[in-house]
C-alpha cells in the first residue's frame, strides 16, 4: 500500500507540474519537461533513501514481528515515515 500510494503521488505531482507549465506558449513545453524530470528525480531519490533505511533496519533485525514474521503493516508505516522525512530534504536541495 505504501508503494502504491507513493507511486500515485509521484505520478500526480509530475503530471500537475508539467501541465501547469504547458500554459506558457513555447517555453512551457521545455520548462514542463525540465520540471517534470526534477519532480520525478526528487521523488525517486526520497523513495530510494526511504527503502534503504527500511532495508538497513531489516538487516539489523530491527523490524517489528508478529508471531515470528515481519509485520508488513509496520514496514509500510516505517517506509512512509522515512519517505516523509526525506522529501523536505530533497525539496531544499533543489531550491
Amino acid at each position: 500500500l505504501a508503494v502504491a500510494s507513493t507511486s500515485v503521488a509521484t505520478t500526480l505531482g509530475r503530471t500537475a507540474a508539467a501541465n501547469l507549465l504547458k500554459f506558457l506558449p513555447g517555453a512551457g513545453s521545455v520548462a514542463g519537461g525540465v520540471i517534470n524530470a526534477s519532480v520525478a528525480s526528487g521523488f525517486t531519490m526520497a523513495m530510494g533513501q526511504a527503502w534503504l533505511a527500511v532495508c538497513q533496519k531489516a538487516a539489523g533485525g530491527q523490524l517489528p514481528k508478529l508471531n515470528g514474521v515481519v509485520d508488513a503493516e509496520a514496514v509500510g508505516h516505517l517506509f512512509e515515515e522515512e519517505f516523509r522525512k526525506r522529501m523536505p530534504t530533497i525539496r531544499q536541495k533543489r531550491d
